[in-house]
């Protein structure tokens, strides 16, 4: 098996996995009543310890390169910094503008998925502490980016080029959050897309990963004035 069908095996099959586990996890906890606030506060955290398995995976078998750590130029670096904010804010802003024009339509198809609801509840559970929240995201963020900004994309890039390699991380990626809905997965391609053309401008996945962490930022800081307003 080739190196790009491999890391895109792993990344493809870590949805499906952590969508079983949700699921058995939540049929248990409707029998041991006492496990459910324990399912909804973790949920979000089951799926970093599934995308850190997926890494492990990946760099055992060496499909992270170094050169995808290390920027390329100094220039290259210097843009790539510099565009990394206005990258995040794009897939941020537009999740918001087809939040508010999809979502009645989304709440009636999706909301029947178990591991949607309990990962919703969780992100909605960790952002009321700070410090779980903020590791949770960038763990999240820093093990997304070495799964699809570094490994896939490269592994894809090297067999197929970068216009393949690019369309693959940008739709797995959407896919990997459907647990938030329609909005989310297209939003998310469209951050997949952006963020893997600023690693293969800048030749380095920390650009990417600063935009990445800036959108966790503004996620974060629009749920605090959404409790402050409705404190008021």
């Amino acid at each position: 098996m080739t190196a790009s069908a491999t890391v895109l095996m792993i990344a493809v099959g870590i949805l499906p996995a952590y969508g079983i586990t949700m699921m058995i996890i939540d049929q248990l906890s409707r029998k041991l009543h006492f496990l459910r606030p324990w399912v909804v506060d973790r949920a979000a955290v089951i799926y970093l310890v599934f995308l850190a398995i997926g890494n492990a995976l990946v760099i055992v078998e060496g499909f992270i390169p170094i050169g995808a750590i290390v920027f390329k130029t100094w220039w290259g670096a210097l843009l790539s910094i510099v565009l990394a904010p206005i990258v995040a804010m794009v897939p941020y802003l537009l999740e918001l503008l087809l939040s508010s024009a999809i979502g009645s339509v989304e709440r009636a198809t999706l909301a029947t998925a178990v591991f949607i609801r309990d990962a919703n509840s969780s992100v909605n559970a960790l952002i009321e502490r700070r410090g779980v929240w903020w590791t949770v995201a960038i763990g999240t963020a820093l093990m997304e980016e070495l799964l699809f900004r570094g490994a896939l994309l490269h592994a894809v890039w090297s067999e197929h080029g970068a216009l393949f390699a690019i369309l693959a991380n940008s739709i797995i990626f959407g896919l990997h959050h459907v647990a938030f809905g329609f909005n989310a997965i297209f939003a998310k391609m469209i951050a997949g897309l952006l963020w893997s053309l600023l690693v293969l401008l800048g030749g380095s996945i920390i650009a990417a990963l600063a935009a990445h962490l800036f959108f966790q930022y503004l996620v974060w800081r629009r749920s605090q004035r959404i409790r402050v307003s409705h404190a008021m």
